[in-house]
């Protein structure tokens, strides 16, 4: 490009020929890849040929070694849960008031929100994508229980204001919610503003 002046500027000319290189390189990599598929020599057509065995090629059955890569497999598998288990097992130990022996968490740790009481048991189970609210709009102090040998499976929802107990040896199904209050008053007026729950509201789980 020149300038006003009739000279050659050379920012605008270097970007040029940067785009232009750019385009060339794109440009062969597309003529490479054409002449392979048009096979327009026997060198491409050879090429394209060894492609597609390859491609199609699956290796012979070999029991021994499916065998091998079944327990590379349930290997991997279960140092991946061992290590999610012991990552959950430090967060919610931390955030629980009490941890039993031998939980097991199947995946993420809960969501817990609120800072009320939780207590877990011995040999509890937990499953994936838990929300745990403790403590809602509610003087008393919540407190969540979950009894020794239950089973929480995926997607629960447990929102406590004052108490949630769940006994020994329960099994919960997954995409269940359990409430000990209504989140809200009931009376519309009073859910205009800023509101807390009353006793009408809440009511224990056991």
């Amino acid at each position: 490009m020149k300038s006003p002046e009739g000279q050659i500027d050379p920012l605008a000319s270097g970007g040029a020929s940067a785009g232009t290189d750019g385009s060339h390189e794109h440009g062969l990599r597309r003529g490479f890849a054409d002449r392979v598929r048009a096979q327009e020599t026997p060198f491409y057509a050879w090429l394209y040929r060894t492609a597609k065995r390859v491609r199609g090629y699956t290796l012979p059955s070999s029991r021994l070694l499916g065998a091998l890569l079944a327990g590379e497999r349930q290997a991997r598998h279960a140092a991946w849960r061992w290590v999610k288990n012991q990552y959950c097992s430090q967060i919610m130990a931390y955030r629980c008031t009490s941890v039993g022996r031998n939980v097991v968490w199947g995946g993420e740790p809960p969501l817990v929100y609120g800072s009320g009481e939780i207590h877990i048991g011995d040999d509890v189970t937990i499953g994936n994508r838990q929300t745990w609210v403790v403590g809602l709009k509610f003087p008393a102090k919540a407190r969540l229980v979950i009894g020794e040998g239950t089973t929480i499976n995926y997607s629960v929802t447990i929102s406590v204001a004052h108490s949630v107990i769940i006994g020994k040896y329960c099994r919960l199904a997954g995409d269940i919610k359990i409430f000990d209050n209504n989140s809200h008053p009931i009376d519309y007026l009073l859910r205009r503003g800023p509101h807390s729950l009353s006793a009408e509201d809440v009511a224990p789980v056991v």
